[in-house]
């Protein structure tokens, strides 16, 4: 059966229903204020506009979002990690991205709907695919507030490394007076996150048995910097590894979030990327949705994890996310 019978097959359920439903979800979540979009407007594309306090930025931002509501935009190709959007036109979303930030957001038909959601750019192509733990929590806060922090132009300096010392052995200790430092000079503020921690869980990353050597030595050479950079909007960033469990009567939503900065280094006179790591942890209270809870109940920590360079002619198009994603 193709995606489009699986659609056509599937019952209908009332779009108002759903743009309601997300507008309840999007209030109890993230405090967000909602108007319902018009029939004049934008081709009838945007089905919601919804205002929240950024938690990176000061002020409010307004968000233009379209509702698919029901199992019918359910495409047969869809998975247990994905569901694959049917009956989603490049049109659509092309008007949609010209809102930026935007997203879609699919409801489905069951009697216990689950809401996925996934953040709009005009590139974006068809057929759609948004995975299983991108939902409107608590979470999402964080996440539409990184969204609309990384919009506007990137403005991060590009940094000259000097030379490393001799020998290895003395560029590790060089590296681990660095890293002490970083520990005792606090949490790093950071454009696309709250303030991360230093630990010791960075530098073990960056240590690891089997990590090759040079991968060592380009992370020694980079600490001192890791400040200067995440103080800015990188070039793109990337969240993988998204993991959300209960732990009693709280729900823990752990992913890692990669930032990567094109040109943003002179290493031995070769242009270079670089790559930070951090791992994000917000846990909130499982009934959030039945319950009265505050923002006092909801706990956010950033940790760093790893950072890298690579030369920019050793890094395609194509296998920037395969190379943060394992690195």
């Amino acid at each position: 059966m193709s995606n489009s019978d699986a659609a056509d097959d599937a019952p209908k359920v009332d779009g108002n229903y759903g743009v309601g439903e997300v507008a309840a979800l999007l209030a109890k979540a993230i405090g967000a204020e909602s108007t319902p979009g018009s029939m004049a407007e934008d081709g009838a594309k945007i089905d919601l506009k919804f205002s929240f306090g950024s938690l990176l930025m000061k002020g409010k931002a307004t968000i233009h979002c379209q509702v698919k509501t029901g199992n019918s935009y359910k495409a047969a190709s869809s998975t247990r990690h994905a569901i694959t959007l049917a009956n989603i036109h490049k049109k659509d979303l092309e008007i949609l991205g010209t809102h930026r930030p935007s997203m879609l957001v699919w409801l489905s038909g069951d009697p216990v709907p689950i809401n996925l959601y996934r953040f709009v750019r005009r590139t974006m192509k068809t057929p759609v695919d948004i995975r299983v733990q991108f939902s409107i929590t608590p979470a999402f806060h964080l996440d539409m507030s990184r969204e609309l922090a990384s919009m506007g132009s990137t403005g991060f300096p590009r940094i000259t490394l000097p030379p490393p010392p001799p020998d290895d052995k003395a560029l590790m200790a060089q590296a681990r007076t660095a890293y002490r430092a970083l520990k005792k000079a606090g949490a790093i503020p950071a454009a696309l996150t709250v303030p991360i921690d230093v630990t010791r869980m960075g530098w073990r990353h960056i240590t690891r048995w089997g990590r090759a050597s040079k991968k060592r030595r380009r992370s020694f050479r980079l600490i001192p910097y890791l400040p200067k950079l995440l103080a800015y909007r990188p070039s793109r960033y990337l969240i993988a590894n998204r993991v959300v469990v209960t732990v009693k009567d709280r729900m823990v939503d752990s992913r890692e979030v990669i930032f990567w900065y094109e040109h943003a280094i002179l290493a031995d006179g070769v242009d270079s990327l670089v790559l930070i790591r951090i791992r994000e942890e917000i846990e909130y209270p499982a009934n959030w949705m039945r319950g009265v809870y505050g923002r006092s109940q909801i706990k956010t920590r950033a940790t760093l994890l790893g950072w890298w360079y690579k030369p920019t002619k050793e890094m395609s198009s194509a296998s920037v996310t395969h190379t943060a994603a394992l690195s």
